[in-house]
């Protein structure tokens, strides 16, 4: 009889412990202390986490309209302010197949991996409701389509180091610095258009020949054609069920397969805009964790931010590529020479061609985004998004006349024609570029979708 009791006594006395023993264990087997992902590194050569792998896959589908005006002579409401009239409406729709990898390299150290498939990628110009010039007026047909490109517009390579970590350090905020590289490997865009070019053999404009005679080829291609050198940093620090974060991007493109386009005429003297605009930007947000069950490894986060980006002036792909590329109006189609005064009969004098790129103005993108994230279990993450973009008016087309910053040679330099400071610009297209005949984006919005499924390892 007292062995039954000691064995009853013995089984409460355990009972009572088990919880304290689970609570105990659910410490130790994890904290969730991880930041969310806009912070989280994977990494490696932990005690209990000697390698860390995560592999995602996911799809995105974007929509961006805009008005598309041009300048005027006259005035606008303000004695020289300029007057513009809408002549079409740009519509690009865009679905895309992301692929990504992580791979953590040492403690708080990863380097990663993404790929961007472009699934479908669509555009077109319609005439705006209530056009305010004639569309015979234009080098360009509207309405106008693009053929659907599609394929592989650039890897990115990149790693990243958490400086310091809130799960390691608990009274410092997690900070990372990221390095990226993006190559583009893509066949570069050529200007194309859906309908038969006049004497042409293909839609899409190809490299000048002998003799200035225009060459035309099939494939639309996909990818910018430049590289890229991203640096970004990312802080972030966890409060109870929030985690306010805030980063700041720099951004710079090279030119690769596409300097053939972007500069037709080589290293020509007194070109304004050579490269791509430079791109800064600065994102700020808040993650909202309602709730997280520690011993499952399993969390719900509602992730809010808004991004603000300044993108320079520079010489760039706009909604009128296509249209100004293909366009059979000679302003366009003849090429402009190293001198003011040169002849096709000089075969020393270097040119320079119009392929439908051309120098932007520097503007502004403003952009929110809301994310549920949901971490199902240790191994897979789930994440849908929706996220908006607005671009603030600029100029499409506004080359400069002249180079201030090229000096001439001497005072009987042939390249500074009517130019009262500097030399002349080989990418001015007074059809395009002259102050009454420039084209300009009034705005355009971006709304995107999209999903991604992360597994674990």
């Amino acid at each position: 009889m007292r062995f039954y009791g000691l064995l009853a006594l013995s089984c409460v006395l355990g009972g009572l412990s088990l919880p304290r023993l689970a609570f105990a264990q659910d410490d130790a087997l994890v904290l969730m202390s991880e930041p969310t992902s806009y912070t989280d590194v994977v990494d490696a050569a932990d005690e209990h986490d000697p390698f860390d792998l995560n592999l995602s896959i996911g799809f995105a589908r974007s929509i961006t309209t805009g008005n598309i005006a041009r300048e005027v002579a006259g005035t606008g409401v303000r004695p020289g302010e300029p007057s513009y009239s809408n002549i079409a409406q740009h519509r690009r729709l865009a679905n895309m197949l992301m692929l990504g990898m992580e791979v953590g390299v040492y403690r708080d150290v990863m380097i990663y991996a993404r790929l961007p498939l472009v699934l479908s990628d669509e555009r077109s110009l319609r005439a705006a409701s209530s056009p305010g010039m004639p569309l015979s007026d234009l080098p360009f047909s509207v309405p106008f389509n693009s053929p659907t490109r599609s394929g592989i517009d650039y890897l990115v390579l990149g790693a990243a180091w958490s400086i310091t970590n809130q799960a390691r350090m608990p009274s410092y905020p997690t900070w990372v610095l990221m390095l990226e590289g993006r190559f583009g490997i893509g066949v570069p865009l050529h200007a194309c258009s859906t309908e038969t070019i006049p004497g042409a053999s293909g839609a899409c404009r190809g490299e000048y020949g002998a003799n200035d005679a225009q060459q035309f080829v099939s494939d639309p291609g996909i990818s910018g054609g430049t590289n890229a050198l991203r640096i970004e940093t990312r802080v972030s620090r966890r409060m109870g069920y929030v985690e306010p974060y805030l980063g700041f991007a720099f951004q710079q493109e090279f030119l690769a397969s596409a300097e053939k386009y972007f500069s037709p005429g080589g290293e020509l003297p007194g070109v304004v805009h050579r490269r791509p605009p430079v791109m800064g930007e600065m994102t700020a947000g808040l993650s909202v964790i309602p709730w997280e069950q520690r011993a499952h490894y399993q969390r719900f986060t509602f992730d809010l931010r808004g991004q603000f980006a300044y993108i320079s002036a520079g010489r760039d792909y706009s909604p009128l590529f296509d249209a100004l590329g293909v366009s059979q109006d000679s302003a366009l189609t003849s090429p402009n020479y190293e001198v003011s005064d040169g002849s096709p009969a000089d075969p020393s004098l270097r040119r320079s061609y119009n392929y439908g790129i051309t120098d932007t103005q520097a503007h502004a993108r403003l952009g929110a985004r809301a994310a549920l994230e949901m971490q199902a279990a240790r191994y897979v993450r789930f994440t849908l998004g929706v996220s908006l973009f607005y671009n603030t008016p600029y100029l499409i087309s506004g080359a400069d006349p002249c180079n201030p910053n090229s000096l001439p040679a001497d005072a009987d330099d042939r390249r500074v024609g009517s130019c009262s400071s500097g030399i002349l610009n080989p990418s001015y297209r007074p059809s395009i570029d002259t102050p009454g005949r420039r084209f300009r984006l009034d705005g355009d919005f971006t709304i995107s979708f999209d999903a991604m499924l992360t597994a674990q390892f």
